[in-house]
């Protein structure tokens, strides 16, 4: 009888604190002795629909901060010829075994709640969680897309869902081949100067589809879903049905995606197509400047060459240091420009919370912290660069914000109470190298990186720029404290080593430092000044 009353108590606190409206039997909240998890429940549906619903459990999970074990698929619809493989398949398609503990492991009481109904009431929440980071990863991790596209072309998957023996639905079936058609011809407008291949993605037979047989369009009638479901994902764009299978493909991709409304909510970054048909634009046709070049996110202060496109930099300054992780107050660039009259400082910070504090002028929290940055500096010689760096291809990721402001990073942390999730722009060092005039400073003197778990990402994203323009570098080692990260001292040190770097003692610096070995003799030339201290 306790237990009982147990559980209904946990139950409705569930409920009250996820504020989550329970419908359908999609995702199941357990408690045994040791954890409460979540894991996904198998119903009889489609490929598609039953991914759906597993992205969404392992979402509500991180988003309740309780862990998720999979249980894989027991049965599904839409093995027409009866393959005995047929599940077996879907497994290695979404990659999951092996990736998340499984449920099955597990013996314990359920209790039932509606996953994708959360999905869709916290939509962008779901698009700067790490759960779409990670599916993203694992899915493609035993995937190759030369196996399904060639890199030389801009490829468009386009879905066109039809009735098919196992779903009597006829809402999203009954979209005319006319207005697909129009979808196509707006996006060979969009895209005009990447000359894209359409794919066509359906079940049928080919005199169904005789409207689509043109130069720039290739049919894929009655593939599998195997095929089909990973050439939509890694596709450069996606169009959308009204339908789980697309849908589904367009959570995952890192494509533009189409979206023709359906029972689900779309992201943040999807085009309508109505819009798409409205408009005759889309994703392609946003400067690119917004959104992919660091130079778009530099302050305004700073000024460029018109004929290398390189900043500006005067001729009275003679040292250049990156500040990377300012938390509220950014100390290290207030000491060093203290002590450099002639210093330029460039610092990075991806939460908005911080950069704001900085930029209005921090005040000291406890007696413990070194001095906030003095606003006389910022713009003059301090430079605050708004975004997170590291080595992925995305320009937006999901960043972790802890009450500690001086915790919070691209990696989730194991221990440290998640105040939330934001999407952050994100580049490569190198990125901002790319932009730096090493024609008249040709060394960046120091840089000093605290970031939670990301460290050795960014060094690694410096590219060529680090072994040949790095003079001293101190990185902190944390690797505990952090998800999935890569970050030893060990493993910082093998990577240093590589670059030409050893490692270098001072009294001034607290975390691990390294000095560059082809820069030994300009260091000392040209009295380099490092600190870092917390």
């Amino acid at each position: 009888m306790k237990k009982k009353i147990f559980n209904i108590l946990w139950y409705w606190n569930c409920i009250l604190s996820c504020i989550l409206t329970i419908t359908a039997p999609q995702a199941v909240i357990a408690k045994n002795k040791c954890s409460t998890f979540v894991t996904n429940i198998n119903v009889q549906d489609g490929f598609g629909s039953q991914f759906q619903n597993i992205i969404a459990s392992v979402f509500y999970a991180e988003a309740n901060n309780v862990p998720f074990f999979y249980t894989p698929f027991t049965s599904m619809e839409h093995n027409y010829h009866n393959d005995p493989d047929f599940l077996q398949k879907k497994e290695h398609l979404i990659n999951f075994l092996g990736n998340f503990e499984l449920s099955t492991d597990v013996k314990c009481d359920l209790k039932i709640n509606s996953a994708k109904d959360f999905m869709d009431k916290n939509i962008q929440l779901f698009e700067s969680s790490n759960t779409i980071r990670k599916i993203k990863e694992i899915f493609r991790s035993n995937k190759n897309r030369e196996d399904f596209f060639s890199s030389e072309q801009f490829h468009i998957a386009v879905h066109i869902r039809r009735p098919n023996p196992h779903d009597s639905r006829i809402e999203g079936t009954n979209m005319a081949d006319e207005l697909f058609l129009e979808i196509i011809n707006s996006l060979r407008n969009v895209y005009k100067e990447k000359k894209p291949i359409f794919h066509i993605f359906s079940q049928g037979n080919l005199d169904q589809f005789n409207a689509f047989i043109q130069p720039d369009i290739k049919l894929h009638l009655n593939d599998d879903i195997e095929f089909t479901f990973s050439a939509m994902v890694l596709a450069d764009a996606l169009v959308t049905s009204p339908s789980s299978l697309s849908y589904t493909a367009a959570l995952i991709s890192n494509g533009d995606i189409y979206y023709s409304p359906f029972w689900h909510s779309p992201l943040s970054s999807w085009v309508s197509n109505e819009e798409l048909l409205l408009n005759k634009r889309g994703p392609a046709d946003k400067d690119e400047n917004q959104e992919t070049s660091i130079r778009a996110i530099l302050p305004k202060s700073l000024t460029f060459d018109n004929k290398t496109g390189k900043i500006i930099i005067p001729e009275y300054i003679k040292h250049i240091k990156l500040d990377i992780g300012l938390s509220y107050s950014a100390p290290m660039s207030q000491h060093w420009l203290m002590e450099e009259q002639n210093l330029w400082v460039f610092g990075f910070e991806p939460n908005q919370r911080s950069a704001e504090s900085i930029l209005n002028g921090a005040s000291k929290i406890l007696p413990s912290h070194g001095e906030p940055l003095e606003k006389r500096f910022i713009n003059e010689r301090f430079f605050l660069i708004p975004c997170a760096l590291g080595i992925s291809s995305d320009h937006m990721m999901p960043f972790f914000v802890t009450a500690d402001c001086g915790c919070c990073s691209l990696y989730k942390p194991k221990e440290l109470e998640l105040e939330k999730m934001i999407q952050v722009p994100v580049f490569n060092l190198e990125d901002f190298f790319n932009i730096f005039p090493f024609d008249t400073h040709p060394v960046i003197d120091y840089i000093k990186i605290d970031a939670q778990g990301a460290d050795l990402d960014i060094v690694k994203s410096a590219g060529k720029y680090l072994a040949q323009r790095i003079v001293f570098i101190t990185v902190e080692a944390e690797n505990d404290a952090y998800e999935n990260t890569h970050n030893s001292s060990q493993e910082i040190d093998n990577y240093l080593y590589s670059q030409g770097f050893q490692r270098y003692t001072s009294a001034l610096t607290g975390d691990p430092t390294y000095i560059n070995l082809n820069f030994v003799d300009y260091a000392r030339d040209n009295s380099i000044i490092i600190y870092q201290q917390g």
